[in-house]
């Protein structure tokens, strides 16, 4: 086994005649005209579902501790941000920067350094810290950069598309169908409502009697709610409505007799 310091080991195991590279890290930098005004959210190796924030790139670090859901947190580090990262440069340019074709590779994160202006990628380490492991012959995700003077050329844009591999299946457009809906799983992650369907902290599965609880008031996943969110959705051209929660073995525990849609 040996580092070649360029953030990548080599071992060859005795067992197999072959060599794979475990990464220890990527060292693709951005750097930026100046302090961009940025749509970001946290970087967390475990969710991609925080809020986006708004804020100059000299701003990330004092809005950071608002932008992070207690609900949420799990492995997030400070100054960081997931990908897609849109940005605004004060002549009126909008960037993008994000990834194609991840595949067998960790996901991208984004690592502020908000006194330059440089973005640095961080990669999702596994449980002992590794960040990937490669066979040759192997490929890297595509690093991506769309620029546009119109926001909307960023949406419309099938770069990050073009890059990534043709479905391999023929027939996939016939039974994937995209839709738009909405849900209570979002109002919940973010805090407005909980998962459990009471306060109390000592939940025995099998053993405490859910039907003598005490209602906490704030469970988001009830059907007076859930019938509003269908409501908003058929009257503003919503194709679905997500409604999700724990049976018991959830965070504190609730039953499904609770829900009836």
């Amino acid at each position: 086994m040996f580092n070649d310091g360029l953030g990548f080991r080599y071992e060859f195991p005795h067992q197999r005649h072959l060599a794979y590279f475990v990464i220890k890290e990527e060292r693709t930098e951005f750097a930026l005209a100046g302090d961009h005004k940025a749509f970001w959210l946290p970087g967390d190796y475990d969710t991609q579902e925080y809020s986006t924030v708004t804020s100059n790139l000299s701003e990330v670090s004092d809005k950071m501790k608002d932008a992070i859901t207690p609900m949420l947190r799990r492995r997030l580090f400070q100054l960081r941000s997931a990908t897609p990262l849109m940005m605004k440069s004060k002549d009126g340019l909008y960037i993008n920067i994000h990834e194609a074709a991840l595949i067998e590779y960790s996901a991208l994160s984004l690592e502020l350094d908000d006194k330059n202006f440089v973005l640095k990628s961080v990669l999702t380490p596994d449980a002992i810290g590794d960040k990937g492991y490669l066979q040759a012959p192997c490929k890297s995700p595509w690093r991506t950069i769309i620029v546009s003077d119109k926001a909307g050329d960023i949406l419309t844009s099938k770069l990050v598309y073009n890059l990534n591999e043709p479905a391999k299946y023929a027939d996939a457009a016939s039974w994937i169908k995209p839709v738009k809906y909405v849900g209570v799983w979002w109002e919940m992650i973010t805090g407005k409502s909980t998962w459990a369907y009471t306060d109390i902290e000592n939940v025995q599965l099998g053993v405490t009697d859910f039907s003598k609880t005490k209602p906490n008031g704030k469970h988001g996943a009830n059907t007076a709610h859930v019938k509003e969110y269908i409501d908003f959705a058929a009257e503003n051209g919503f194709d679905a409505v997500l409604v999700e929660g724990w049976n018991q073995g959830g965070r504190t525990g609730w039953q499904d007799e609770r829900l009836r849609v």
